[in-house]
């Protein structure tokens, strides 16, 4: 995980502390996720919560195609990976 999290967010991985804890809540997970952190920090689990997703709309043909210009940003900012 380090490896990917270092090329993805360089600059806010350096600026964590060595001995920080990192909590995450992963998107496929998120009630699973959120419940385990209001354990930790002392809270309580909760059932049925509901996130709002605003990107929820129905995609079109166009919206899954990369133009020129899309390319070369991609390739810009995953050359660091590639």
């Amino acid at each position: 995980m380090k490896n990917t999290f270092f090329f993805n967010y360089q600059y806010y991985l350096e600026s964590i502390p060595h001995n920080s804890k990192i909590l995450i809540i992963r998107t496929e997970h998120m009630e699973e996720d959120w419940n385990d952190i209001e354990l930790e920090l002392g809270g309580r689990s909760r059932t049925n919560l509901t996130f709002p997703h605003s990107n929820s709309k129905q995609k079109e043909d166009r919206d899954y195609i990369l133009g020129e210009e899309e390319r070369l940003l991609l390739c810009h900012e995953l050359c660091v990976e590639i």
